[in-house]
């Protein structure tokens, strides 16, 4: 009696110890999922730049400013959070060191709003408190004793008044007090929307705009070359994306009709594209299904956003579909009365690259 039910026992145990294993493997694959970033000549690109100006933003005679920019769901987001991850915060002797730091600028931008939205990611408990001059002072030492080299300035086109399409120049004048300051060396990215980022530096004659002598914009990835797909830019992040997904064997992904229909789903944006490949593979380890193939992708389009999935018929439905119009940015009505004349200093330089291999 008792040598049955210990074996009993044993059995279920090890039952018990095969399905979690099972469930912890599925759980590793879907973290493995959910952190993929793929590092795709444009986004070398931008960080060989920022790398630059990490180094050289403490010694440089003059402050060092990126402009990044592109529709929303190309990726900068993603950019910016791999600069603060190569650059984490670490606590030495008791100070907390920042080497990067990155604040959102605030919908319907001022100058406290904007100095408040930077002393809270400094970690400043009094972040919301106190007068301007007393706040500017706090973040200039804020930024020495942090150490900080880079500070990214996210959706900077909140700084454009939205009922009146003109730019808040007080809040523009006070962050340019900001980086010229003598005390403070940092470089810094201004990271938002095209049309009103270009307004933002053109304002007020351009004194902000004579910081930023480097423009990177972010177009949705190209299916450009279909008769040679080795070359289709598309086609080559599919291709990657494919490698680092956590199946054994070979997925869909790499099937060039497959591959189109998530073009058309996506029109070359990665949040959208991302989003939906993530939800197929989840489906995919949660069901056990060896690949991601075209029924689960259909199945993760429908239940995509609204606005991801912009009206269009489901594209891994039915014949190959036709490509969709890619999104465009709203350009803003003028009414820039604070633009003032010819912008001083360097011109903003447009930069192209040519797709280097993977």
């Amino acid at each position: 009696m008792g040598s049955t039910n210990s074996t009993q026992t044993i059995e279920a145990t090890e039952a018990t110890n095969v399905d979690g294993s099972e469930a912890q493997r599925r759980e590793e694959r879907h973290h493995i999922v959910d952190n993929i970033i793929i590092t795709y000549p444009r986004y070398k690109s931008i960080l060989k730049e920022v790398d630059y100006m990490f180094r050289r933003a403490q010694s440089s005679r003059e402050p060092l400013g990126l402009l990044l920019t592109g529709l929303m769901g190309t990726g900068k987001t993603t950019i910016t959070d791999t600069i603060l991850a190569l650059h984490p915060p670490n606590r030495v002797a008791g100070v907390m060191k920042r080497p990067v730091v990155r604040a959102t600028v605030p919908s319907r931008a001022t100058d406290r709003s904007v100095a408040s939205a930077l002393l809270r990611a400094f970690g400043d408990p009094r972040w919301d408190k106190g007068t301007l001059t007393n706040m500017t002072f706090r973040l200039i030492e804020c930024v020495k004793k942090a150490e900080t080299r880079i500070v990214i300035i996210d959706e900077v086109q909140h700084f454009m008044d939205q009922n009146s399409n003109k730019i808040v120049v007080d809040a523009a004048n006070w962050f340019k007090t900001i980086i010229k300051d003598e005390d403070v060396h940092i470089g810094c990215i201004m990271v938002g929307l095209h049309h009103e980022a270009n307004l933002l530096l053109d304002a007020n004659g351009g004194q902000l705009g004579s910081f930023f002598g480097s423009t990177r914009t972010l177009e949705p990835l190209a299916w450009d070359n279909e008769d040679d797909l080795s070359k289709n830019e598309f086609y080559r992040f599919m291709t990657e994306l494919d490698r680092l997904l956590p199946f054994d064997g070979e997925i869909g992904l790499v099937d060039a009709d497959v591959a189109w229909r998530c073009h058309v789903a996506s029109a070359g944006m990665l949040r959208p594209l991302m989003r939906l490949v993530r939800r197929a593979a989840h489906t995919a380890i949660d069901h056990g299904i060896a690949t991601v193939n075209q029924d689960l992708l259909a199945e993760a389009f429908d239940l995509m956003d609204h606005s991801d999935r912009r009206d269009i018929p489901n594209p891994f439905d039915g014949d190959r579909p036709e490509a969709a119009p890619i999104p465009e940015e709203p350009i803003p009505s003028s009414g820039i009365n604070n633009r003032g004349g010819k912008r001083r200093g360097r011109p903003r330089k447009e930069n192209k690259h040519v797709l280097s291999v993977l």
